[in-house]
Formats: C-alpha cells, sequence, structure tokens
C-alpha cells in the first residue's frame, strides 16, 4: 500500500478543514465586532445625554410669564441646573440653584421661594432628607412653600407620603413643568405674556 499519497490526501483535506475554520472564525468575529459597535453607536447618545430635562425641550415655549416670582431648583446635576434656567428663561421666573440638600437649606435659612422643585437622589443629603431638615429648621423662610419633588424613580406616593407637595417624572417634560408652575405659583405673580409686554 502506498502510505505516502494516502498521507498526501489526508493533509490535503486538515488543511482544507483548518482554512474553512479560519473564515469561520474569521467571519463570526468580523459579525460580532459589526454589531458591538452598531450597538456603541446606538447608545452613545444616552450615555452623554442629560437624564434631567429631555424630551419636548426644542419645543417648549412658555404660555405665560412671572416675573415677580420667585423659585428654587435643587439637584446636584450642574447640567440639569444650567438646563433648567435656559428653558424657563421665556417665563421670566427668578431662579435661584442648589447643588444640595445642604446648600438647600442654607438658602431657604436666607430668602423666601414661591416653589422648590427638588431631586430626590442626591448624595449626602436626598430629597427626602433634605425636605425633613427644611421643616424642622427655626430658620426655615420657605415653610409653607410647596416642594416638587423630580427623580427618575417611580416612587410618588412614598415621596407624598414625606411631605412633597407634587412629583414630577425624569425626564422632566417641561410641559408638566409649567403645569406645576402654573398650579403652584401665587395666582397674582402669573400674568399673560402679552399683557406683561
Amino acid at each position: 500500500m502506498d502510505l505516502t499519497g494516502f498521507s498526501l490526501i489526508g493533509m490535503t483535506a486538515l488543511i482544507s478543514l483548518i482554512i474553512g475554520y479560519l473564515f469561520l472564525t474569521r467571519a463570526k468575529v468580523e459579525k460580532s465586532f459589526a454589531a458591538q459597535v452598531i450597538q456603541l453607536k446606538t447608545a452613545a447618545p444616552k450615555k452623554i445625554a442629560s437624564d434631567g430635562f429631555t424630551g419636548v425641550q426644542e419645543k417648549y415655549q412658555s404660555s405665560f410669564v412671572a416675573p415677580n416670582a420667585e423659585i428654587l431648583i435643587v439637584d446636584d446635576n450642574e447640567i440639569n441646573l444650567l438646563t433648567a434656567k435656559k428653558l424657563l428663561q421665556a417665563t421670566r421666573v427668578k431662579i435661584d440653584t442648589a447643588a444640595s440638600g445642604v446648600i438647600c437649606l442654607e438658602k431657604i435659612a436666607q430668602k423666601h421661594y414661591d416653589l422648590i422643585f427638588m431631586e430626590q437622589l442626591m448624595p449626602n443629603l436626598d430629597g427626602i432628607q433634605t425636605l425633613k431638615m427644611a421643616r424642622a429648621m427655626n430658620e426655615n423662610l420657605c415653610k409653607d412653600t410647596p416642594v416638587i419633588a423630580f427623580t427618575a424613580l417611580d416612587a410618588r406616593e412614598m415621596l407624598l407620603a414625606h411631605g412633597f407637595t407634587d412629583y414630577l417624572s425624569k425626564p422632566v417634560d417641561m410641559e408638566m413643568m409649567e403645569f406645576m408652575l402654573l398650579t403652584y405659583l401665587p395666582l397674582e405673580k402669573i400674568h399673560s405674556p402679552k399683557v406683561a409686554a
């Protein structure tokens, strides 16, 4: 029997199998990589977008002005604070901000606000703890001020039970935020844009 010829045929078949396997493996790797790239491209905008005020930002137009109203927005996310101030600019509401619960407590000891918006999930003092401390403060100039919680958590009943006046879910719909302003700001401070002009 000619073993050399048999070995040559066997070797050729083996090489063909190896080459086929390599091509198949490469195809799988390329397909997997392409899928990862697509996933990253899709996820990228969500990763860098503000988690606070989205959705109707570009279409939002204020239906009122309140140049004598003063509100405080409490959020540890500076981007959210800047965005909220920019979006509410057309309302002419005087907006103050606090980047933590501690700063919020300092501000309400110095000034009265007509309405307060407060993030629940903050480091050190969260919204519930901040509100509890605020209610107990003798120096608090905002004891009767409505405080609206906003958070990404679905926790409306819990927040209301802890003393918040109302609740806004994140990402904040600016039309809903306007509704809160119209509902809780003193009526005498709300005007039609045409009348105010």
